[in-house]
């Protein structure tokens, strides 16, 4: 969202967003004239249960259904923009007054449950087109029986100035991960992971994005625990959001990226773009971003030992897998650039020529 506002024209689109609370990135929005509608019930949270899950979710679209009507009684919009991890069912409201595009970034409308299979129905009456964010989320649509208008426009990065060579790679070896704690983020195949290399070579890990409000706190827990009851304290530090993420990106030798699924990527290509190459499972539509052994490491579906094999070789590289790491960020100038994709998204909104 970020990346699309930033590059409108705001002499010829007036935009409008709906945003949870006010922070940084919504004091941005309003320093450029965009019109913030704030509710916190767009805000995303886990759920465990299912019946809360439900209840919860059905309420907050009946609410929805009348803040949408509020909205547009008050002004025309001749767009609406929406992000499927948001409550999807009250969008038949937008559409009875714009264009409905769907922004699908998540995998979840997979599920076999009877809800999803349901809103699939439901959306294909209105939604004018579909973004998905990767090839994997387009034909995931189209098994799911929706057809015609659906364009592929990738997540886009910033990319960033030219790698420098190190004459000498500093130790302990860096790995990073960032993980959000929920299970299918796969953060649980670490400690396999770490078990395996803690003995054999000197590395310093870190994982950030571990403390969040939206976190499965079960999840959250049994993670730290398990840290604590295989003695892994000393491999790797757990911390909750930076606001320095470029800082890690540059102090890093590779990424870590163990998650189970993964319509995109971002976190891949975001490390990419500053020369950290990437270890990661070969799931989802990572292979549209990763070129194996090329540009970075996918490992087969959950081979824990082949990932900690991969990772020891690439310790064991006295040359710091230079030509990996500007594979990596070649790879991102050519497929990823924000400033490119960012221009299909608006062309395929009709906003540019």
């Amino acid at each position: 969202m970020k990346n699309f506002y930033h590059n409108l024209d705001y002499t010829k689109v007036k935009l409008t967003v709906i945003y949870p609370e006010k922070d940084i990135i919504s004091e941005e929005m309003e320093s450029l004239g965009i019109d913030v509608i704030y509710n916190k019930h767009v805000a995303l949270k886990h759920i465990k249960s299912f019946f809360l899950k439900t209840l919860t979710r059905f309420s907050i679209e009946f609410y929805l259904i009348f803040f949408y009507l509020n909205i547009f009684r008050k002004q025309k919009h001749t767009k609406c923009l929406i992000n499927t991890e948001l409550y999807s069912y009250s969008l038949f409201i937008p559409w009875l007054f714009s264009n409905v595009y769907v922004v699908v970034h998540s995998l979840s409308f997979k599920k076999n449950g009877f809800l999803n299979k349901i809103l699939l129905l439901f959306q294909k009456t209105f939604v004018f087109r579909y973004l998905a964010v990767s090839k994997t989320v387009k034909t995931s649509l189209e098994l799911q029986g929706i057809r015609g208008n659906i364009e592929v426009v990738y997540n886009g990065v910033n990319i960033q100035k030219e790698i420098n060579v190190e004459s000498k790679r500093k130790v302990p070896f860096r790995i990073l991960s960032i993980a959000h704690p929920v299970p299918h983020k796969g953060a649980h195949h670490l400690l396999e992971v770490l078990s395996i290399l803690k003995d054999k070579v000197e590395f310093k890990w870190t994982l950030l994005g571990w403390y969040s409000e939206s976190s499965d706190k079960e999840y959250q827990n049994f993670f730290i625990n398990e840290i604590n009851r295989l003695n892994l304290n000393n491999e790797i530090e757990v911390l909750g959001n930076v606001n320095n993420i470029s800082d890690w990106y540059r102090q890093s030798d590779l990424l870590v990226h163990p998650s189970e699924s993964e319509s995109f990527g971002f976190v891949v290509a975001e490390a990419m773009s500053f020369g950290v190459p990437v270890v990661a499972f070969n799931v989802g539509a990572l292979h549209e971003i990763i070129d194996d052994k090329i540009d970075s490491f996918l490992i087969p579906a959950f081979k824990t030992n082949l990932m900690a094999e991969t990772i020891y070789e690439l310790i064991q590289d006295k040359e710091n897998n230079f030509k990996i790491r500007r594979a990596a960020q070649n790879k991102i100038k050519d497929k990823f650039d924000n400033i490119k994709n960012m221009r299909r998204v608006f062309r395929v909104l009709d906003l540019l020529a």
